[in-house]
């Protein structure tokens, strides 16, 4: 997956934000999945009110700086489609075992 965080070169926050949002969910829940996937999502700046959108405006020059495009205006696109179809035909695959 393409971060914001990969694309500055900050893979060990990445690798910690990665641990905290599943690897420590699924221990401490005892979970066992056959397959984990970490997957951008959207930003949509419209959808926020005033006080979010003045506190995260400054996300927004990271993102333009990582590359990633501003369409429509106010919404960012930050999933990988090749990614996440990758990792879901993987998990198909382990699901037929």
């Amino acid at each position: 997956m393409k971060t914001v965080l990969d694309r500055e070169g900050r893979t060990e926050e990445l690798k910690k934000d990665r641990k905290m949002e599943l690897e420590d969910k699924i221990t401490k829940h005892n979970l066992q999945p056959i397959s984990v996937g970490f997957f951008g999502g959207v930003m949509n700046f419209n959808k926020v009110n005033i006080i979010t959108r003045k506190t995260v405006d400054s996300f927004r020059s990271r993102l333009e700086k990582g590359s990633f495009k501003e369409s429509p205006p106010g919404v960012y696109e930050l999933r990988d489609w090749e990614e996440i179809r990758g990792w879901g035909k993987e998990l198909a695959g382990k699901v037929r075992q």
